[in-house]
C-alpha cells in the first residue's frame, strides 16, 4: 500500500494558487489602464464630460489622484485621471 505524499501536494496547491492570483493581477492591471486609457479619449464629448460629472466621476477621479492604493500606484491611471479632469 502506498501513502500519499501530503507535502507534494501541498507545494502543489500553493504553486497553483500563486499562478492564478498572479493571473488575477495581471488582468486587473490590464482591464483598469486600458479603462483609463479610453476615459480621456471618451471625454474629448462635451456629452460624455456632462455624463460623467452627472454620475459623479469627478469625485471618483479626484479620489483616485489623492490615494494611490486606490489605483494600485499605477501611474498610467493618475495620468489618465489628470487628463480626463483637465477636459
Amino acid at each position: 500500500m502506498r501513502t500519499r505524499d501530503n507535502s507534494s501536494d501541498i507545494n502543489n496547491d500553493i504553486k497553483t494558487t500563486t499562478i492564478a492570483a498572479t493571473h488575477v493581477a495581471a488582468n486587473e492591471r490590464v482591464n483598469i489602464i486600458s479603462t483609463f486609457s479610453c476615459l480621456p479619449r471618451l471625454c474629448t464629448d462635451a456629452q460624455v464630460c456632462f455624463d460623467v460629472l452627472r454620475l459623479g466621476g469627478a469625485d471618483r477621479l479626484v479620489h483616485l489622484c489623492k490615494n494611490p492604493a486606490e489605483r494600485n500606484y499605477s501611474d498610467a491611471v493618475l495620468v489618465a485621471c489628470l487628463a480626463v479632469l483637465r477636459r
